[in-house]
């Protein structure tokens, strides 16, 4: 390279430094535009920015390549102390300090090796004192990190004693119930057991015992909320023996729920200690509590755990209340490209829903047509599947769907040509096309607030806002990376979120668009989709690396402009999506639907790493694993589920295969 040509003609000048660090090059790398960097400067830079630090061209670490000449190179003079400010080469002074003192009389030998001689022991000492200290410290932090450990997970035990107390007297006022009054006397009589051992002379600690009775039968009257004794030593070892002969089987679970409990049990335990303990056992993102919690505040915390519990067991499965087809009845089982559904989306009032892909055509259907004529989970036929009541003629093939959350028959569509499209559903007109992307536009979505305005994404790299009382775009962001999905915030105008093809989710305030006021950064793939919660405060993100992330929207805008967060809320996994575009659509509260290339249909509750329930495309399919993450067999081929959508907060959802099967699913409980 050139700069290895210069080094030869006259050393390092400071054109030939890192241009960030302004040092020699170390592990030199080279970019497309022809400047080099250390690697570990310039990969440090592309995580704040996507553009040459030198010319500001667009720029990813992929597009990285090493410079190996230069690097030899460079490594050579180094040795050769010839580099500026480089050290001589070690082997030549050691050679040099040799020869000068082969020269020396014994007069003048003995005094120098005495110094060498306590120089060595000087350096050895203190390489001694170093590693001793080092080791020290270590085993003195963690000494300290284990026993907050110990401290925090005996509390979060004294908790859960008095939790469990608390709730089983709140069922004996009930009436209780047989399986749970056995597994009381059970308890107790391990508690019991527990404080007869540590009563004897063999027990173990003397007094020990009798504190842990006591403190056992303290727990039986306290309120949640109110302190665990100081020391529940004893109560944590007979609350081991007592779980040590719990079993699920005692609760009157079906078997899909109870393997859905048994999947998700780490995570659980997890939400439990968040919420009822305030992050203690290890949770490092918990919100740790200044004070004890009142009773009432305790009980609070029960049920807002007692409904995350429920929302995992709610539902036992999805049934098939209907079914229709997006293109031709005799493509039913072929896997040709022009059945694949983009998109799926219900209109302002949820009676019809319209559906469009690379058949060139939206179909609208009607709701309660296509419910009609089907029967508990009995398929529609290519008989009684009803057809669309409207179907508009696109001039590509489409990629996405927005209806307009004000104006009932107002719809866009976004295409393979870079148009869109706001369509006039009733008259199965086009009322405004926007033809300013140079390639294929992937997204669309319309402003839950301003009726008047819709954003696009493209694979030119561009988010494109667009007014319908106007003909071109109003504003335009460079994202610098392929833009895969846009979604404006379901409270604002102004805020939007988009996902693209450099891995990252990029939030933007629209009145200042020149910068995000957040990057949200997990994925390891592109991200193909981006989906508000209903209160705007989090959002979820899909991936074509088969995972989702949940985020906390507020709280990383909050942060400040240009915050970079890599620590997702959760991250949902069990699906499979690592080519194709497979749906995302939040709804039912905070259920996630999407789709996954083993032609399943999955649904995530937002809390929940794992899916609380699936639905096989593939009739017969035998289904694999309690935690949804098997899939179907072999004989789904290449059949993928393309796209999702909620019917708002109903529990019932819209998906579509890549057959052009389209089903109305509803959960059951």
């Amino acid at each position: 390279m050139d700069a290895a040509s210069d080094v030869h003609r006259g050393g390092l000048d400071d054109s030939h430094a890192c241009p960030i660090c302004r040092e020699t090059f170390s592990d030199a790398f080279n970019t497309m535009c022809g400047h080099t960097f250390c690697y570990a400067c310039i990969v440090e830079h592309l995580a704040r920015a996507h553009a040459c630090p030198c010319c500001a061209q667009p720029l990813t670490a992929e597009s990285l390549f090493p410079n190996l000449a230069l690097d030899k190179l460079l490594k050579q003079l180094s040795r050769s102390g010839q580099l500026p400010g480089s050290p001589r080469c070690p082997a030549r002074r050691t050679k040099e300090i040799a020869e000068s003192i082969n020269s020396l009389p014994l007069e003048e030998l003995t005094p120098l090796l005495r110094s060498i001689a306590d120089k060595h022991d000087r350096l050895v000492k203190h390489d001694k004192r170093v590693s001793v200290g080092a080791l020290r410290d270590f085993l003195a932090l963690s000494w300290k990190r284990k026993n907050d450990a110990i401290r925090d997970l005996e509390r979060e035990v004294g908790r859960i004693d008095v939790d469990v107390n608390w709730i089983e007297r709140q069922i004996d006022e009930l009436g209780g119930s047989h399986a749970l009054r056995a597994l009381v006397e059970e308890r107790a009589a391990a508690t019991a057991a527990a404080a007869a051992r540590a009563a004897s002379p063999n027990g173990g600690g003397g007094g020990g015992g009798g504190g842990g009775a006591s403190a056992a039968t303290a727990a039986a009257g306290r309120e949640p909320g109110e302190d665990p004794p100081p020391s529940p030593h004893q109560p944590s070892r007979a609350r081991a023996s007592a779980a040590a002969s719990m079993s699920l089987a005692s609760v009157d679970l079906s078997e899909t729920k109870r393997a859905r409990v048994l999947a998700n049990f780490a995570n659980l335990q997890d939400l439990y200690s968040k919420i009822r303990c305030g992050g203690f056992g290890g949770l490092g993102g918990g919100r740790r509590k200044s004070s004890e919690p009142s009773a009432a505040a305790a009980r609070g915390d029960l049920d807002e755990f007692a409904n995350l519990m429920r929302s995992l067991t709610k539902y036992e499965r999805a049934r098939v209340a209907g079914e229709v087809r997006h293109g031709e009845r005799n493509a039913r089982l072929g896997a040709g490209a022009s059945s694949i559904v983009s998109s799926i989306e219900f209109d302002r009032d949820y009676a019809n829903f319209a559906t469009g892909g690379v058949s060139k055509k939206v179909h609208v259907f009607s709701f309660a047509e296509a419910c009609g004529g089907v029967d508990g989970d009995r398929a529609a036929s290519d008989v009684d599947a009803p057809g669309p009541i409207q179907t508009l003629d696109a001039k590509s093939k489409l990629s996405c769907l927005s209806y307009n959350k004000h104006v009932a028959n107002h719809l866009a569509s976004s295409d393979y040509e870079g148009v869109v499209t706001v369509w006039d559903v009733e008259a199965g007109v086009a009322v405004a096309e926007f033809e300013e992307h140079d390639k294929r536009a992937w997204t669309v979505d319309y402003c839950r607030v301003d009726p008047r305005i819709l954003a696009s994404g493209s694979d030119d790299g561009l988010v494109k806002i667009w007014s319908t009382a106007q003909r071109g775009s109003v504003l335009e962001i460079d994202v610098r990376a392929n833009v895969c999905c846009v979604q404006y915030g379901p409270l604002s105008a102004h805020q939007l979120a988009v996902g693209s093809a450099d891995h990252r989710v990029h939030v933007f305030d629209l009145r200042n668009p020149s910068e995000a006021i957040a990057t949200l950064r997990a994925h390891r793939k592109a991200v193909s989709y981006v989906r508000f919660l209903p209160t705007g405060d989090e959002m979820v993100s899909a991936s074509t690396d088969s995972t989702l992330c949940v985020w906390d929207v507020k709280g990383n805008v909050a942060a400040g402009y240009g915050i970079l967060s890599s620590a997702p809320a959760a991250t949902l996994e069990g699906h499979v999506n690592e080519k194709n575009f497979v749906g995302l659509s939040v709804g039912a509260g905070e259920l996630i639907a999407c789709g996954s290339e083993t032609n399943e249909a999955y649904v995530y509750h937002k809390s929940f790493n794992r899916p609380i329930l699936t639905y096989d495309f593939a009739e017969k399919t035998e289904r694999r694993g309690g935690g949804g993450g098997g899939g179907g067999g072999g004989d789904s081929g290449p059949l993928f589920v393309s796209a999702t959508c909620w019917r708002g907060d109903e529990p019932v959802l819209l998906a579509a295969n890549s057959t052009g099967s389209i089903k109305v699913l509803q959960l059951v409980e």
